[in-house]
């Protein structure tokens, strides 16, 4: 079912130097206009813009709200936005933007979106390698899996890549502590399918290119308890203990905020790190711990019987951040290539059905909105060290193979 559109409709102000708009809708992609006419009529010294009918904001659109913001913002014109949905407020803060969520009217005018909690603080930009001439040797594809449920998929589509491209590509699943211990030797990677904030640090620390982006899919955060717990609200696990894979993950991330969202202060929590989601459920289900993170598409793809042992406390909406098959800087010429032959994967039979092996809708190529969103809220929680710190060892060292396609 499609968003609905975006809306603008002004209000009366109960505030002297002030006007009011209420937003309807989704903010996305195609709310630029509207968000725009902000900026052609003639507003007082402070706006209050009414969030209570916006259903969904994705990241394009928070990439929307902010220009309008910052322009609004160098015309002197204060902003607060009121009511905001749970999700919406989550976005806000995380992001940065959280200034503008201020009670009691109108907040003081804003240099600048503040910094946040970040220790990255110079500028990232790679010296991309030297871009070498395609010379028609074996590729090495690494991919980075949730789950062993996905590695037949993959295999089917690195033969189906193989195909299409008339050449060897050498095919690496990662998968936790399998992933690292092969990352001790062979060569590095041309090709990589990373998880959002993975992506980010080898975009930034190794000057990878993204390239596309699974259509319709956006990595989401379940946040499980054992379907025995009597405890049916997050208010009830103060001091709990928390499982999740890894700390340096976006889904890690998303359930912090959205403990904290629901009224439960996560800094008052124990979280202990599995470093696969499975063994973090594990855990749960042994009573070693209370709640768990999980990628929400994983969680979906759990046996009845291993649902039916948990209970779903709460999921995110965020839309903001998704998994990226990234191309090495050498390999230039390789993404045209890829987007030519991945984009038309759904046109024809075969493609059509490695599709469905890998549970995908099909591919599409990332918008600059969505990245730089990504990329900024990946530099506000960056690790100690840099985004070379953050480099997943299992995506951007050697790996040695695990398998090849037919």
């Amino acid at each position: 079912m499609p968003s609905p559109s975006l809306s603008l409709a002004a209000q009366p102000a109960s505030e002297a130097q002030t006007s009011c708009f209420q937003l309807s809708g989704s903010v996305d992609v195609d709310a630029g206009p509207v968000l725009a006419g902000l900026l052609e009529v003639d507003l007082q010294a402070c706006l209050i813009l009414d969030f209570s009918a916006v259903q969904r904001v994705n990241s394009m659109g928070l990439a929307q709200i902010l220009k309008v913001f910052e322009s609004l913002r160098d015309r002197g014109i204060r902003v607060h936005v009121k009511n905001p949905n749970r999700m919406v407020g989550m976005l806000f803060k995380m992001t940065g933007m959280g200034h503008y969520l201020a009670e009691g009217g109108c907040p003081p005018a804003a240099a600048a979106v503040p910094a946040g909690p970040a220790v990255f603080q110079s500028a990232t930009a790679p010296v991309a390698a030297p871009v070498a001439a395609d010379d028609g040797a074996r590729l090495h594809f690494r991919v980075s899996l949730q789950s062993s449920q996905q590695l037949s998929g993959w295999y089917f589509f690195n033969t189906y890549l193989q195909r299409r491209l008339e050449r060897a590509v050498h095919f690496e699943p990662v998968h936790g502590a399998l992933g690292i211990a092969a990352a001790q030797q062979g060569v590095a990677a041309d090709i990589v399918y990373a998880k959002p904030f993975d992506a980010c640090a080898l975009m930034l620390s190794a000057g990878f290119v993204p390239v596309l982006r699974p259509q319709g899919q956006t990595d989401e955060v379940s946040i499980l308890v054992r379907a025995d717990d009597p405890r049916r609200a997050l208010r009830d696990f103060a001091g709990a203990r928390v499982a999740a894979a890894t700390p340096n993950s976006f889904v890690y991330l998303l359930g912090r905020f959205l403990l904290d969202e629901s009224g439960l202060d996560s800094a008052g929590l124990q979280f202990r790190f599995a470093g696969q989601e499975m063994k973090a459920l594990q855990m749960l289900l042994q009573g070693e711990v209370d709640l768990v993170f999980m990628l929400s598409e994983n969680y979906r793809g759990l046996s009845g019987l291993t649902r039916s042992a948990t209970w779903l406390l709460d999921e995110s909406d965020s839309c903001f951040a998704f998994h990226l098959l990234c191309v090495a800087p050498g390999r230039a010429p390789l993404q045209a290539t890829l987007r030519e032959i991945l984009l038309t994967m759904a046109q024809e039979d075969k493609g059509r059905q490695v599709l469905r092996d890998m549970q995908l809708a099909g591919w599409c190529a990332p918008e600059p909105e969505e990245l730089d969103m990504l990329t900024t809220l990946f530099k506000r929680y960056l690790p100690l060290g840099g985004p070379g710190a953050f480099l997943p060892e299992a995506l951007s060292r050697p790996a040695a193979s695990l398998g090849e396609g037919a």
